[in-house]
């Protein structure tokens, strides 16, 4: 897999579908480490153009995609305001992903998505974005996961309950 850890220029082989792009991806970047650690934040930053003054508030959701391309899980945001202004980054960070090992790879969708009257609309949905490695234990000793099989999944639950009666 090609690592991507900054994509400026986002083109049209990023978006898979005509979205009106009234707010706009325009480039991405990894803030987090590429071959990072089960315990460190997944962290990044977006840029975005507003295309119309239209929209007032946006939602923004972040894909993640394993090696294989199946879908993983996804984190959707609060509703937000749209800044007064033509540019403007949002920075995401997702401390508790639980990935296990594996490559995995970012998509981004900004739109409305809620459970209330809105229901859903998408101004922008890019794929194949930014791709990262989940390798280490933890981000201070960087101890290597060792063992990680397919079959186990692609989230390592680190904590639990267990009572033996």
């Amino acid at each position: 897999i090609n690592i991507i850890k900054e994509l400026g220029n986002i083109s049209p082989e990023n978006r898979k579908f005509y979205v009106g792009k009234e707010l706009e991806f325009y480039s991405a970047r990894l803030l987090s480490p590429i071959e990072m650690a089960q315990d460190e934040p997944l962290e990044v930053e977006l840029n975005i153009n507003r295309n119309s003054s239209l929209v007032k508030e946006f939602t923004i959701e972040v894909m993640l995609e394993d090696f294989y391309g199946k879908s993983v899980g996804s984190f959707i945001s609060n509703v937000y305001q749209v800044p007064l202004k033509d540019h403007f980054t949002i920075l995401i960070s997702l401390p508790k992903h639980n990935l296990a090992r594996g490559l995995y790879s970012l998509q981004f969708n900004i739109g409305m998505k809620s459970n209330d009257d809105y229901g859903h609309k998408d101004y922008d949905v890019v794929y194949n974005m930014l791709n990262f490695e989940v390798k280490y234990i933890d981000r201070l000793t960087k101890e290597p996961i060792i063992v990680w099989r397919d079959e186990w999944g692609n989230l390592q639950i680190r904590e639990g309950e267990v009572t033996v009666v």
